[in-house]
């Protein structure tokens, strides 16, 4: 695909920040329901807390925070038995929240949501088995639509749009099984065609 197609789709994904590997501190003999959990802890460089998660028997069990340099708090997890488990939700700093997805045995699942630091949603989509699937929409801050895609076990797969601020259609094209394929057809403001593009066999070409 050409850089410049590869700007019209270019597709957002979701990045919540995970803690890192390289623990600096250790503190245990924390208490709660008859179980008892160690916190590991990482630091910045100038000392500020980085991210901290509780830990039991060697595994992730519960609460994980990620923090910015502010002390802020920047993601939130939560692990059963070293899995992924619950609501997972990143934040803007100011705290405004900035996406959440759910997890199940350590899969993503269900709605998943990306907002605007305006608390606007930016994007929502849907896991099933762990994979997208289905309709995805990402949102101009305004409100209206600016992409839709359709995905089939984790791949691109149907009809794709983008849509300028003002609603008219600025891209369509298709996709099958993650591979773009027929024409993309790319519109000006005024809704004429200003350039189509061939696919086939992976490789795009200019047409028009």
């Amino acid at each position: 695909m050409s850089r410049r197609l590869s700007f019209y789709f270019n597709i957002l994904l979701l990045n919540i920040e995970a803690s890192g590997e390289k623990w600096q501190r250790y503190l245990s003999g924390i208490q709660r329901g008859g179980r008892r959990y160690t916190i590991k802890k990482e630091y910045y460089a100038g000392g500020t807390l980085k991210s901290e998660t509780e830990w039991k028997n060697n595994e992730k069990e519960g609460k994980a925070l990620t923090f910015y340099e502010s002390g802020e708090v920047k993601s939130e997890w939560y692990y059963q038995k070293d899995r992924l488990e619950g609501l997972a939700r990143g934040y803007y700093p100011g705290g405004a929240l900035r996406n959440e997805r759910q997890y199940l045995q350590g899969r993503p699942a269900g709605k998943a949501r990306e907002y605007y630091e305006s608390g606007k949603l930016k994007s929502e989509w849907e896991y099933v088995e762990g994979k997208r699937e289905g309709e995805i929409k990402d949102y101009h801050e305004s409100g209206r639509v600016k992409t839709v895609w359709n995905y089939k076990r984790g791949k691109l797969h149907g009809p794709a749009k983008e849509y300028y601020e003002n609603g008219v259609l600025r891209v369509e094209g298709e996709f099958q099984e993650g591979k773009q394929i027929g024409e993309t057809l790319v519109y000006g403001e005024d809704g004429k065609i200003q350039e189509v593009w061939s696919h086939c066999d992976g490789k795009s070409e200019r047409v028009r």
